[in-house]
This record gives structure tokens, sequence and C-alpha cells, in this order.
């Protein structure tokens, strides 16, 4: 007996790593494979965070550790299938296969009773069916920017182009029951998925009024990583749920914790705040916004002024030239690029728009012409428009000057990929491709 307890004491220190005392790194041997979890441990109800599209338990640090001190839940974070130090499962067919696989390997760290999840983007699938198969053990949800199979309309499936694999996960998610409207629920969107795509908003807003235990939250100012973006907003969202699924006095205990964190906090993010003013990210962030809202003159002088202020970072000459590059001045663009990679010769992105902007080519002006028009790319309308002798492309409330590699593809400065315009048998626009999505001419 004793041999075998030292074995097994080998194999968790082999497998295991616990970091300053708290974090809990270990591969479990999941029968024929491997999955990779990050734990905090914890007294009660563990949450369990599932990632998004080919994220790993590290996209979560920014949060993990705020919402065990305060809740001091256990905390579960872990490597889908495939993904950062997870192998996978050769017999695995799809998602249900994988969250049995989830299910197995909580049961062996010892977590079979109660629990809460926090679910970002495509997470939102995995989450659904595990409650789906853990009805009575699943307490609460928090969505950030979550994936709804609403948005996955037959019309969009055929026009989206997707891997057979995500086609299968699709299909199979429109199988799924929909989640219980007694298990409550935060529902936490970002502005930039609400304002540049109104599916994304109509498709969220019918859930959450699906049932009044759940809540809707918007995250201003705020990229589909929410979490990044606005840590302590997620936090507060996780802690509050948390907290409203305990008994009084545990909700009671953790909310004074939380106020403690918040009053700490108060003050340092004054502290940062002022450090962040007149940075070189606060004048990018400034002139980012304003050529997001199309106001070019003003959106250049502030560039201008952080390459003057910052005249040794690379990223300021790259944000200038990304900017001459959307108001069309090649010339002005090339010269900011090389600058930037004379200071950052290892940045492949700023060597990937210089050469896209070597190859840019003149096209005809009846090739060009033949291009305005309406389209409709995965329910998001496109405008293209003729002015001064250029294209210029209406897409997610931005508008950028089209460089032609060819007579047919094209490049904006929001994007290193090409789109391609695509033509019938009789040589008449009928769309384009991006990203391997397909565009549809409607007007």
């Amino acid at each position: 007996m004793k041999k075998y307890s030292f074995l097994l004491f080998i194999i968790l220190m082999i497998n295991s790593i616990i970091i300053n005392g708290q974090i809990i790194d270990t591969l479990l041997n999941n029968g024929g494979y491997t999955l990779h979890f990050s734990i905090i441990p914890g007294k009660g109800m563990p949450i369990l965070f599932e990632t998004g599209f080919r994220d790993n338990t590290t996209i979560w640090n920014g949060i993990v550790q705020p919402i065990a001190d305060i809740t001091g839940a256990p905390i579960i974070t872990y490597d889908r299938q495939g993904f950062g130090k997870s192998t996978t499962d050769p017999k695995c067919k799809g998602i249900e296969d994988e969250i049995y696989g989830l299910e197995v390997a909580l049961t062996k760290l010892g977590y079979t009773n109660d629990i809460m999840l926090v679910s970002h983007s495509e997470g939102g699938f995995y989450s659904t069916v595990f409650t789906n198969r853990n009805l009575e053990r699943v307490k609460g949800i928090v969505f950030i920017d979550a994936s709804l199979v609403s948005l996955f309309t037959d019309e969009m499936l055929e026009k989206m182009n997707l891997s057979p694999s995500d086609l299968e996960m699709v299909k199979t998610m429109k199988k799924q029951p929909s989640l219980p409207t007694s298990i409550p629920i935060i529902d936490i969107t970002s502005e930039q998925n609400v304002m540049r795509d109104n599916r994304w908003k109509i498709c969220h807003d019918a859930f959450v009024s699906e049932s009044p235990n759940r809540k809707s939250i918007f995250a201003y100012k705020t990229s589909h990583y929410i979490f990044v973006d606005n840590s302590r907003l997620v936090i507060d969202a996780v802690v509050s749920l948390y907290s409203d699924i305990q008994n009084l006095k545990e909700k009671s205990r953790i909310l004074e914790k939380a106020i403690s964190y918040e009053l700490t906090l108060d003050n340092d993010d004054y502290r940062k705040l002022i450090e962040f003013q007149h940075s070189y990210n606060d004048l990018n962030a400034w002139g980012k916004s304003l050529l997001q809202n199309n106001d070019m003159i003003k959106a250049l002088e502030v560039m201008k002024l952080n390459v003057l202020f910052y005249p040794e970072n690379a990223d300021a000459y790259n944000s200038l030239g990304e900017a001459y590059l959307k108001t069309g001045n090649i010339e002005l663009a090339a010269t900011n690029y090389k600058k930037s990679l004379e200071l950052n010769p290892d940045n492949q992105n700023t060597k990937k728009i210089l050469d896209q902007i070597t190859a840019i080519v003149e096209v005809p002006d009846s090739i060009l012409s033949s291009y305005v028009g309406e389209y409709e790319l995965n329910g998001v309308p496109v405008s293209i428009t003729k002015e001064n002798d250029k294209l210029i492309i209406h897409f997610n409330n931005t508008q950028s000057a089209a460089y032609f590699t060819s007579n047919i593809d094209f490049f904006i400065v929001e994007y290193r990929d090409e789109f391609k315009f695509t033509k019938d048998s009789d040589g008449k626009v009928i769309g384009f491709i991006f990203l391997g999505m397909k565009a549809m001419k409607v007007k």
C-alpha cells in the first residue's frame, strides 16, 4: 500500500506544478489523451471557465486571481482538446464527445457537485452542451460575447464556407435544447460586435428576453475580448452572480470582500489614469478612435503628434502609416512603415503591408466602376463607392480606400488578408471572397 501511495505521489508531482502556493498546473491523463488544467484551489462551488476559439488557459490570467480572492471558490480553467497543452482524443467525433471527456476529467479531479460556468465566444457552445447534460449541477452562467446558435441561420451557413468540423459543431448546436430559463445568466456583449453586426445584438437581446433570470450588460468601448479591455466589469459580473447563488451569510461575506477590492482598485485606477494620459497608448487609442469615426484630418494630426512625442516607438510610425494608407496617401504610408521597420525589423505585419504596398497596381477605371455597389457578407452590409479614382469600402462602420494587387484582388488597411472579387461566366461581378467567406452583390 505504501508503495502505491508513494507512486501516486510521484505521478502527481510530475504532472502538477504549484505556482506561488496557489495555482495548480496539471496535465491529466484522460484515457488516451491529456487535458491541461490550471486550477486555483478554494472552497465551495467551483467556477469553470470555457475559452473561445483557439484560446488557452492563459487568456484568463487577468481575472481569475481576483475572482478567487473575492469568492474563495475553486477556479478551474483548462485547454480544450488540441489547444494549449492539451492533446486530442483520436476517438472524439465532436463537441458532445469533448464535453463527455471534460466531465470525466472533472470527476477525476473531484469536482462532481454544483458548478458555475463562465464562457467566452465559442465557449458559449461548450457551456450550453455541458449545461444540457448537467441540468441539476449548473447553478449559473456568465456569457462573455458568447456564440449563440441563433446567429447561424441556414442562409448564413451557405455563405460562410465553414470547415467541416465547424459546420458539424453548428449542426449539433442546432439540435441542442434551449438553455433552461430557470438558470440565472449574465450575458455581456461587446460594443465592437454589437456595433459591427446588428444580428449579434438582435440574437443576444432575444436570448436575454426569454427569461427574467437573464440579465444583459453592454460593455462600452470594448473588443470581443471584454475581459481584457474591461476586466473589472467581468470580475464584478462573475462575483455578483456567484454571490447571488450562495446563502445569505456567504453572500454577505463575498460582497464585503468585493467592496474592499473595489476600493483598493479605485485608487489604483486613478494612478494608472494619470500615468496613461498623453502616453503613446493614450494618443494611439485617440487616433484610432478618430479613424474609426472617419475623422481623418484630426486622426492624422494625433498620429503625427504621437510620432513627435515618441520618435523611437516603432508602433507610432506603424499607426501613422495606417492613417496615411487609410486616407489614400501611399507614399507617406510607405515612408512611415519603413521607419517602423527600421526600429523593429522583426515585425512581420509591417513587412507584409510593405510587400502589399509594393505590389499595388493601377486598375482601369471601367473595371473599378464595375465593382461599385451594395454587397452582403454574412448578413453584414458592405457598400463600395468610387471617389477620386479610388474605391472606398464601407464595412463594419469604417470606410477605407481599396488598394489593388491585381484586377480582382485588393486589400484595405484594417485587414492584412486580401479580398477577391468574383464574376460569373459572362464576366459580371457577383460578389467577393474574404477570409473564405462569400459576399454577394445585392445591388
